[in-house]
């Protein structure tokens, strides 16, 4: 499955699409949604607010690029840590 696809449904499943349901603590249940259903009453589309619609997608890019990054190589924290502590004392004493 490609990563963005991966990334899809995991926003799709924060916000619990296409049931009604409420969400745990927590969760995306705080999103204001509305639904479009067809001549038979099923759900066919969703509305949600612009500035939760952009959250949404901020969230699925970020998703997205977490996928697209899963097998890349991972340092320790404390690695990590350790060489950020060193170059800053290196520009502090500048």
């Amino acid at each position: 499955m490609r990563p963005l696809a991966i990334a899809w449904q995991a926003v799709i499943g924060r916000i619990g699409l296409p049931s009604d349901t409420p969400e745990d603590e927590g969760g995306m249940a705080s999103i204001q949604k509305q639904f479009v259903v067809d001549e038979a009453g099923r759900k066919s589309a969703v509305l949600v607010p612009i500035d939760e619609y952009e959250v949404l997608l901020a969230d699925l890019n970020d998703l997205a690029l977490i996928a697209e990054r899963r097998n890349e190589p991972t340092e320790p924290l404390d690695v990590v840590r350790a060489r950020l502590e060193a170059e800053w004392q290196s520009v502090e004493s500048k």
